[in-house]
């Protein structure tokens, strides 16, 4: 498609993409989806893209003309949002005086006449406050709150979140929608013989394995995973548990727990995965294991489904709209319960075969085109009762 023109004036919508600047991470993959549709549909509407200019070793991949960057570095930039929540400042000119901001982190800022859309994709930072660094959950308890009850819609990724943020924020529900994410085009099971040329060709891995997806932070519960592969190798299975991630933060006791592991040996770290990687570690893997303890949608489970993985999946918070019936559900602090579901897994190929076929039709549940008619329907709404 032709992609839209963007205007010389100021936007019609202007998105934050300064969390998509960066490898990694669920909501830099959603700010990097968002971009992308706003640059290449034909019916999306006018677009800029904002973000601190002053951060070093930023790589900014949009055409220069769509860009309005704020003369702020990141540390000035929290400190205008935390001033916009809590004394009243209103960035409209320096943000170019756009008919629409959306602010896809969920902080704000908070505009006298521009329209604010946000995106609140957890409250685990103020729920949850210890698995996060104190300057994380300051800036998340200072701003959340006030942009979520003067935003003129917020959107949540699942209806577990969207229940949380009105009971949370008392958000009026008719200014509060969900809409689920969707498994990228490109999450389709290869073939196996395909998908274990490419894991020994790039990661000299054969064989049986366990697989695991996410930052390595405190509440992916890696610690608890790492004691169920213990029990399993016990019983004699024969591979490594591959632990796909970047570091995260409050991640040394992760760390430590995996070096003192007696099976270290057997647990392998794959810091920078692409696209093509994770497709072939889906499709190849004996079982995926997602054991954490809160979630706001819960992306990696679903395009594991879509390359037609088992799937092991945490009972809590958002996951069980996302998994279904098609995955295994368990308590994720119930360490032998997921040993016992690991080792059935490894020791019955029907089994897996049955749910992976269960796998692949869940996730097409959550498709690209109906995220992308979603969002533009919100941006187009928002847009026509702009002033």
């Amino acid at each position: 498609m032709t992609p839209p023109p963007a205007s010389s004036a100021g936007p019609g919508l202007l998105l934050d993409v300064f969390p998509g600047l960066f490898p990694g991470g669920g909501i830099g993959r959603y700010v990097r989806d968002l971009a992308d549709l706003l640059l290449t549909r034909a019916d999306a509407p006018p677009a800029r893209f904002v973000y601190p200019r002053f951060v070093d070793g930023i790589q900014v991949p949009y055409p220069a003309e769509r860009l309005r960057p704020l003369p702020l570095g990141w540390r000035r930039m929290r400190v205008l949002l935390v001033a916009s929540a809590l004394c009243g400042l209103r960035p409209d000119r320096l943000y170019g005086c756009p008919a629409l901001v959306h602010s896809p982190m969920g902080y704000g800022p908070l505009f006298s006449k521009a329209k604010l859309l946000i995106t609140i994709h957890d409250l685990n930072a103020i729920h949850h406050p210890e698995w996060h660094p104190l300057r994380t959950r300051f800036l998340v308890q200072a701003t959340m709150p006030s942009a979520a009850r003067h935003a003129d819609l917020v959107v949540c990724d699942s209806e577990f979140v969207r229940g949380q943020v009105m009971e949370a924020f008392g958000v009026d529900p008719a200014r509060i929608t969900t809409v689920p994410l969707a498994v990228g085009p490109a999450f389709r099971r290869l073939p196996p013989g395909a998908a274990r040329d490419h894991m020994a060709r790039r990661f000299g891995i054969e064989g049986e394995f366990f697989l695991h997806v996410g930052t390595l932070e405190p509440r992916k519960n890696h610690v608890g995973l790492v004691a169920a592969f213990e029990r399993v190798r016990r019983a004699g299975f024969p591979g490594p548990l591959v632990l796909v991630g970047h570091d995260g933060w409050l991640m040394n006791p992760i760390a430590a727990r995996i070096e003192s592991s007696p099976d270290s040996g057997a647990i392998v770290r794959i810091r920078d995965a692409d696209e093509d990687d994770l497709v072939a570690l889906y499709s190849a893997c004996t079982a995926f294991a997602f054991p954490s303890l809160d979630e706001g949608f819960g992306l990696p489970p679903l395009e594991a489904m879509a390359c037609g993985a088992p799937c092991i999946s945490s009972n809590r918070s958002s996951l069980p709209e996302v998994v279904g019936d098609a995955a295994v559900s368990l308590d994720p602090g119930d360490v032998e319960a997921w040993a016992e579901t690991l080792r059935g897994l490894w020791r019955d190929a029907d089994r897996r075969a049955t749910m992976a076929a269960a796998s692949v039709a869940r996730a097409q549940r959550f498709t690209r085109d109906r995220w992308i008619a979603r969002m533009l329907e919100i941006y187009r709404v928002l847009l026509a009762g702009a002033s």
